[in-house]
């Protein structure tokens, strides 16, 4: 698993993260599950005694409260997400995905990747033979799984009050500068072009006034997640040591051993971010 980290505006962990868990979010129609009803209505108001504006009306309803009542039933069958989280991903959902590092405070948003990295670390590793074959390690699985998740969504929160616009941008700095041309200021104005054009981006990049409340728990939990990711890697490489030593598996477990120690070495990248962002917070 090739570590990206360092490019903080694709954030490509923390999206499988948020995509992950959102597919867990519950299901619900709108009047739009009523549109197939409108197509059996105006049928049956042709083929039927009823005329279309009765059929219609009615043909809508019953259509609208079955698709409904599936969803009851299929929401019942998911794995329910706490209100916490889902009120958390409902924020993120309202952001443009593709400009969701522009949104957090940038202490905030490493911290949240990293952690992220070592939760899909986490759940990849527990799809591999040694989590999902043994009855001990079944249960095991489900433990850490439900752990990691409830880690990662209270990181997921803390980063959600870092969330803001922040004050400057290219754009406004731009049209400044063209209200002074407007203006008749052509020195002020070419001044703010310049400026513009320069600007380093951490200026425009979005500063939290909360990040100095919500860094100590947040890099914790990033700590935390980081110390489980070790531990299942730890094992799973155990594991399939032994397993191949005992000729248990063929040979085509070497892929997945090798995947693991990637892993390994990817971990080792990603602890560099952590200790980056304890210098960063020592500047707070």
């Amino acid at each position: 698993m090739k570590l990206e980290l360092n490019n903080s505006s694709n954030l490509p962990y923390f999206k499988t993260y948020l995509e992950s868990r959102r597919q867990q979010l519950p299901t619900y129609f709108g009047l739009s599950a009523a549109l197939p009803g409108i197509g059996i209505g105006i049928a049956l108001g042709i083929l039927s005694p009823l005329t279309i504006l009765e059929a219609v009306p009615i043909c809508s309803a019953v259509t609208l409260v079955l698709w409904n009542v599936v969803a009851f039933i299929h929401n019942r069958v998911k794995k329910q997400l706490p209100p916490d989280t889902i009120l958390t991903l409902e924020k993120f959902g309202e952001e443009d995905q593709s400009k969701l590092h522009k949104k957090i405070d940038g202490t905030a948003l490493q911290l949240l990747e990293v952690g992220a990295y070592y939760w899909v670390q986490i759940h990849t590793l527990l799809e591999s033979d040694t989590w999902t074959s043994s009855p001990h390690f079944q249960g095991l699985r489900t433990d850490i799984g439900a752990v990691a998740d409830q880690a990662m969504d209270e990181l997921a929160g803390l980063a959600a009050m870092c969330m803001g616009t922040g004050a400057d941008s290219r754009g406004k700095d731009f049209k400044r500068a063209f209200d002074d041309l407007a203006d008749g200021d052509i020195k002020e104005a070419l001044s703010g072009f310049a400026e513009a054009f320069t600007a380093n981006p951490e200026k425009y990049k979005f500063r939290s006034p909360h990040i100095g409340s919500v860094f100590p728990a947040a890099r914790e939990i990033a700590e935390r997640l980081k110390l489980l990711a070790s531990e299942v890697a730890t094992t799973t490489v155990e594991n399939e040591r032994q397993r191949l030593q005992s000729g248990a598996v063929g040979s085509t477990t070497l892929g997945g051993m090798d995947a693991v120690l990637n892993s390994l070495k990817a971990t080792r990248v990603a602890q560099e971010e952590l200790d980056q962002d304890s210098t960063l917070h020592h500047h707070l």
